[in-house]
């Protein structure tokens, strides 16, 4: 069954919302900050979400005890309702609670909590671990309590599975929606910057320039936007998904043979030739040994396909990688801004392939169609 996105939220350094994110996509991409600036004890690059507020988004009540990572969360779930007309004002408009679930990508859940838990019961004592914060280490709680702020019923997930986990989450709701399981579905990706995820990028010596921020999208059968006179933004037409491990000694592994079948798939599932690709919207420019693997990949099927690489903009954020990866399509569906080219060039793409290079042989590419926007 193909699916459709019918509207998005977004928290993220070029903009939050999804309008707000557009403007900040078609523009120049703005210089990454220093992590000893932003308070990290480390000298590397970031990406970070520096301008967001959640009491902006989900008011002054009950954040004290919530993470990063999960207002992050709460603030694009709250956002993506309301573009999707699913939602507006805390009232459910043409959906509603039980016929609507949640799933979330998330690559590191709960790393502030945990680590923060840890360095008070190493340094201090165990008796002084705030109970309250106890609760956070759990790796579903984002989504847990996305649940709880806006009321999903139909189910409830966490996806992790590293920088794929955004296809690998829409992937997973696109099976939902076709067994009846919801009517929508919000899924997307999200991951927050933190001390211990800083420090172990150094350890790695990877040099990855990372990012923070959230990407969820409203996700509908053609049929039900139809009958409730939503606007479909995209459709999702095929997935695939691959591993290959090709060096089990190091900690970082991405696989070439992955992400080429993993490309292959998508196109096969979609019904999709090469030449009707107008551009793959990559995972290159965080992270240089995992660039030249992904665009080794994309040369060997679609070796003339104009390529792009939001995170340029955004750095690399992780689990909710690719479906920024997805949000920046919808951005670009009126020109594609040649700082975001890789190679090549692309006014008004309709049809792309999104590729995720995961960090441990796995692989995972989708095509979307970008639908004609409404007068």
């Amino acid at each position: 069954m193909k699916c459709v996105i019918t509207g998005y939220g977004i928290v993220s350094r070029v903009g939050i919302g999804a309008r707000e994110f557009e403007r900040g996509m078609q523009g120049a991409p703005p210089a990454f900050g220093s992590a000893r600036d932003a308070g990290f004890d480390a000298d590397a690059l970031i990406a970070h979400a520096s301008n967001f507020d959640p009491k902006a988004y989900l008011g002054d009540k009950g954040l004290r005890s919530l993470d990063q990572q999960t207002k992050l969360v709460l603030a694009a779930s709250r956002l993506a309702l309301h573009d999707s007309g699913l939602k507006q004002d805390a009232t459910w408009r043409n959906g509603d609670a039980d016929t609507t679930g949640f799933i979330l990508s998330t690559a590191y859940p709960n790393l502030e909590a945990i680590h923060d838990l840890v360095r008070v019961f190493i340094l201090e004592e165990p008796r002084y671990i705030n109970p309250n914060q106890f609760p956070n280490t759990v790796s579903n709680t984002p989504a847990g309590y996305a649940s709880i702020w806006e009321g999903y019923r139909a189910l409830n997930a966490t996806v992790s599975t590293g920088n794929t986990g955004g296809l690998d989450a829409m992937s997973l709701a696109e099976s939902f929606l076709a067994t009846g399981r919801a009517k929508a579905i919000v899924v997307g990706g999200a991951d927050s910057l933190t001390p211990a995820l800083i420090a172990a990028i150094g350890l790695t010596g990877s040099q990855i320039t990372a990012g923070e921020g959230a990407a969820l999208f409203a996700l509908e059968s053609q049929a039900n936007a139809t009958a409730r006179g939503a606007d479909a933004i995209a459709t999702i037409l095929g997935f695939g998904s691959s591993t290959h491990f090709t060096d089990q000694v190091s900690v970082v592994a991405p696989s070439t043979t992955a992400l080429k079948d993993a490309i292959e798939l998508a196109l096969q599932d979609a019904g999709a030739s090469v030449n009707e690709i107008d551009l793959v919207i990559s995972g290159l420019g965080a992270f240089s040994k995992g660039g030249t693997i992904e665009l080794a990949a994309i040369d060997a099927v679609l070796p003339v396909t104009p390529v792009a690489a939001p995170k340029r903009y955004l750095g690399e954020t992780f689990g909710a990688a690719a479906s920024f990866a997805i949000a920046s399509g919808i951005a670009w569906r009126d020109g594609v801004p040649a700082a975001a080219i890789v190679r090549g060039s692309c006014s008004q793409p309709k049809m792309l392939l999104i590729t995720a290079l995961g960090l441990h042989g796995n692989a995972t590419a989708c095509v979307v169609r970008l639908n004609t926007r409404k007068s």
